[in-house]
């Protein structure tokens, strides 16, 4: 599968170290240079750097051809955009975490 992870904090970085154990394509958004530095030289995977929440960062990530987009950043507004967006730009899945319960009712809207 080829998938998108954004935001390589402590959950980020273990979920793209586990789906390129399991060998998906896959290629971590984050705005932090040198967190995506290190990630993809310990990691088998492809970096941009940037704002996962960005029509043109997603673009280049590939999202078109994604399977599958992971949203993981410390904040759960930016991951309900990220998912939106790449709903609209053509990616034909995707997972945002959300740890704020007030979303739960919002979340069956935008579905």
């Amino acid at each position: 599968m080829n998938i998108i992870v954004v935001g390589i904090g402590k959950v980020g970085y273990t979920v793209a170290e586990q789906l390129t154990a399991e060998m998906h394509d896959v290629t971590v958004i984050d705005t932090n240079e040198s967190v995506l530095s290190k990630t993809i030289e310990e990691l088998d995977a492809r970096g941009v750097h940037g704002n996962g929440a960005s029509r043109k960062v997603l673009i280049e990530a590939g999202i078109s051809e994604c399977d599958l987009l992971i949203a993981l950043t410390g904040s759960d507004e930016v991951n309900l955009l990220c998912c939106l967006l790449a709903n609209k730009l053509g990616a034909n899945g995707t997972i945002a975490r959300v740890r704020n319960p007030e979303y739960n009712e919002d979340i069956r809207l935008i579905k």
